[in-house]
């Protein structure tokens, strides 16, 4: 997938703010949303350019969804303290939200649960690698360039105190596999693929910190559950699915994080963090 960068949004006739009164528009104009498109979306456009490693250098492949818009996302999902859930539906359902991204012309939102998550993947699997940490980069860089920033007297919170990559590159190893299996059900579900029964929990709302942050089963058990549920879900993917982007992350995770005891039982790969 390669990287797709700002390029201005067109209105159309159906821009949502047509039919607003001139009272409302300036209320938006005037607020943290107005404030939100004005000064944080330009800043985030200057810093896209950081996430290109995440991206394939051959631009006939499918272009990614633009960078500043998934950065958007992250930062109002920290500046309000939302799970992905709530802020998929506020960025759906809320004309403020829209208006903020500049996406008010847009029939349906450039940006979901399954972006985001590919994204925190992406940079998850970047850090591995390399052991360079892209959004730390960018949360430094955002800080500073704004640290005189308020969203509005409404919202207190100082742009430069935001730590997005906090809630975005810090992912444990349980997580990253919760995000990927996730992630090719999503597909698999999309493709009217049946899913086992006892997998389908991983695409329901809030699951993740049920499993993560709630469940009481060791951390170990989980992990062993969570990579054999990973190399179930692998051997699901059918053919034509084999070239996604959400398949090649499961596989990839597969073969770096997950290994085969000779009884058949999947244990993680020893890492000095792990």
């Amino acid at each position: 997938m390669s990287q797709s960068k700002f390029k201005p949004i067109q209105m159309n006739l159906f821009d949502l703010t047509y039919s607003l009164s001139d009272r409302k528009l300036r209320m938006l104009e005037s607020g943290w949303p107005g404030y939100f498109n004005r000064v944080i979306i330009p800043e985030l456009v200057k810093l896209e350019s950081i996430f290109e490693p995440l991206y394939s250098k051959n631009t006939n492949t499918r272009p990614s969804t633009p960078t500043y818009l998934v950065l958007a996302m992250l930062v109002l999902k920290d500046l309000f303290t939302l799970t992905d859930e709530e802020l998929e539906r506020s960025v759906t359902f809320s004309l403020k939200y829209q208006f903020a991204l500049g996406t008010t012309s847009f029939e349906h939102q450039p940006v979901n649960q399954r972006t985001l998550n590919r994204f925190r993947a992406a940079n998850a699997f970047y850090m591995q690698q390399t052991g360079i940490d892209l959004l730390h980069e960018f949360a430094e860089k955002l800080a500073k360039s704004l640290k005189d920033a308020y969203l509005g007297t409404n919202l207190k919170r100082r742009m430069d105190s935001i730590m997005v990559d906090n809630g975005a590159r810090k992912l444990s190893r349980l997580q990253l596999a919760h995000v990927v299996i996730k992630n090719m059900l999503m597909v698999l579900d999309e493709n009217k693929i049946a899913i086992p029964e006892n997998l389908q929990h991983y695409i329901e709302d809030f699951d993740e910190n049920k499993v993560t942050y709630h469940s009481h089963t060791p951390a170990a058990a989980k992990l062993q559950t969570a990579f054999q549920d990973a190399c179930a879900v692998r051997d699901l993917i059918p053919g034509t699915l084999n070239d996604c982007e959400e398949a090649q992350m499961l596989i990839r995770f597969v073969s770096e994080q997950v290994n085969t005891n000779t009884d058949g039982s999947f244990i993680p790969f020893v890492t000095e963090k792990s």
